[in-house]
């Protein structure tokens, strides 16, 4: 008897650890998502206002690549067209898709 109570036991513990593991994981990931998404967007948003996209936007981004190279990132400038305006990458874009 006692045994078949501690074996209910221990499975209802292991359910609700699971239950429990399974709400902190989606409750974690979608406050990671938000800000991951607000930080993005505030980032773009900067740099949206840094950009004179009437003058030489190569040499604008070209600025950027020591601060970039620092952090191993990318910044790529499309048009409204679809083409390639400005790349800091080595690996031409080209060869991406």
């Amino acid at each position: 008897m006692k045994q078949a109570i501690f074996l209910k036991f221990i499975q209802i513990i292991l359910v609700v650890l699971v239950l429990s593991s399974s709400i902190f994981y989606i409750a974690s990931s979608s406050a990671l998502l938000k800000n991951s998404r607000k930080d993005m967007k505030y980032t773009l948003k900067a740099m949206d206002e840094v950009l004179d996209y009437n003058g030489d936007l190569e040499k604008e981004i070209g600025d950027l690549k020591p601060t970039l190279s620092e952090n191993r990132s990318r910044f790529t400038v499309i048009s409204l067209d679809g083409t390639v305006a400005a790349d800091t990458g080595e690996v031409p874009v080209a060869s991406l898709g």
